[in-house]
C-alpha cells in the first residue's frame, strides 16, 4: 500500500518502508500515538480531557508515529482488538514528500558574491 498523504497512527502498529524518501532501506516499525490513543480509547469522551501543550501532536517531535507520503505500507498489525488506524494530517504539496518536491521545484532565491561582483566590474 502506497501512501498518499502524511498521516499519524492512533492504533495498531505498521511496518513501512520509507526508502523513497530518506534512503534508508531497512523497514521501519511505527506505533501508535500513546497519548491521542488513550484519549480516544480510555476516555470515551474528548470534551473531558485536559489536554496541555505537550499532548499536541507535533510532526518534528513524534516522527516515530507519522506515517509519510510516498512511503509503503508493508505490513500492519491491530492490537488490543482495533485495526490499525490513522488520521490524515497532510496531503497533496503539504505532505513532506512535497516539500521535498516544492524545494526542487521552487528554489529559494540565492544572491551570490560573485554575481554582485561581477555587476560592479562590468558597470566600471
Amino acid at each position: 500500500l502506497l501512501l498518499t498523504c502524511d498521516a499519524v497512527l492512533v492504533s495498531g502498529s505498521a511496518i513501512v518502508n520509507e526508502c523513497a524518501l530518506t534512503g534508508e532501506s531497512i523497514p521501519v516499525s511505527k506505533a501508535p500515538i500513546p497519548y491521542i490513543s488513550k484519549f480516544i480509547y480510555e476516555s470515551g469522551d474528548m470534551e473531558k480531557v485536559n489536554i496541555s501543550e505537550d499532548l499536541v501532536y507535533d510532526p518534528e517531535k513524534d516522527k516515530k508515529y507519522s506515517l509519510l507520503s510516498g512511503t509503503t505500507v508493508l505490513q500492519r498489525k491491530p492490537t488490543s482488538g482495533t485495526n490499525a488506524v490513522a488520521i490524515v494530517m497532510r496531503t497533496g504539496f503539504s505532505t513532506f514528500k512535497g516539500s521535498l518536491i516544492r524545494s526542487i521545484l521552487c528554489p529559494k532565491p540565492t544572491k551570490f558574491e560573485f554575481q554582485a561582483d561581477a555587476h560592479r566590474f562590468i558597470m566600471m
